[in-house]
């Protein structure tokens, strides 16, 4: 094994060809705070193409820290890296060399399926100066950094685009569309979220879900609802009930007192409130004399 001397770029260089992967990713992270490690450029940037992605991720730190513009066009080939940390890297890398002509290869990793990749390119094309040209970026822009009340304030709205990212593997993401979808009033995004609503398994999730079905609102969202106020399982009642109460509408006042004793007792207690919502919001709106 060679002796790995911090000071002496050299012996770090050959460092790197020792068998150990986690020597190589060791050495990778001591070479970028050497005063010298511009010299050794070429062989970091040799390591993006390495089969360990955990190598991969390292290099392409590695070669943002050393801010050598050399590695532009590497780094770029790494923004489709199969591994999330080698992608993530590679923008943050491209942020820090200042690699305006790498622009246009960021931009459409605001469509990755990794939010934290969009987040970042998010916030590496921001700090590049990059300016949306189209409502598609911009809107895939505030998604990326969870800027739900700037989409909601936007003129118009790519709503098939917005329904895309109910599927996102990131919970926080699918509660912020959820509500984004609910608020605009979105109906067609109802059958949607009543469909993973009903397939959740985050309960979290799924009080979001219901939440924006009744924000939503209208007959077929009433009509939804009701049919998961019968569900085996009680936690979905729970949430439907609580929706319903959200709705305040009247036509659900009678299903709802056919709920008043349901097994359960929290499902019970929500359809208490909700008949209470339900009652208040009539009285509210009935003329005086």
């Amino acid at each position: 094994m060679v002796e790995i001397r911090e000071d002496d770029i050299n012996a770090l260089i050959a460092s790197l060809h020792e068998k150990d992967d986690a020597v190589k990713i060791y050495t990778l992270g001591i070479i970028a705070d050497n005063s010298k490690r511009e010299q050794a450029i070429d062989e970091v940037i040799s390591f993006l193409s390495y089969p360990n992605e955990n190598v991969r991720a390292q290099a392409a730190k590695t070669l943002g820290k050393i801010g050598s513009r050399k590695a532009i066009d590497s780094l770029v080939i790494s923004l489709h890296d199969s591994a999330e940390e080698v992608r993530l890297n590679a923008i943050t890398a491209l942020g820090r060399i200042e690699a305006y002509q790498a622009i246009p290869f960021i931009e459409p990793s605001l469509k990755d399926y990794s939010s934290k990749v969009r987040n970042e390119a998010a916030l590496i094309l921001d700090f590049l100066g990059w300016n949306p040209e189209t409502l598609e970026g911009e809107l895939l822009f505030y998604i990326a950094r969870f800027k739900w009340e700037e989409i909601i304030e936007l003129e118009k709205v790519d709503e098939d685009l917005l329904l895309q990212f109910l599927y996102d593997e990131d919970c926080e993401v699918v509660k912020g569309v959820a509500e984004t979808l609910g608020r605009m009033k979105v109906e067609k995004a109802i059958q949607p979220l009543f469909d993973l609503f009903m397939s959740a398994d985050n309960k979290d999730l799924q009080v979001s879900l219901s939440q924006a079905i009744a924000l939503i609102g209208g007959e077929k969202a009433l009509d939804l609802l009701l049919v998961a106020s019968t569900d085996e399982n009680w936690f979905i009642r729970k949430c439907a009930v609580d929706a319903l109460g959200e709705m305040k509408d009247l036509l659900a006042l009678n299903p709802l007192f056919d709920m008043m004793k349901d097994d359960n007792l929290y499902v019970r207690k929500s359809v208490m409130k909700a008949i209470q919502k339900i009652r208040d919001s009539v009285r509210r709106n009935v003329p005086e004399n």
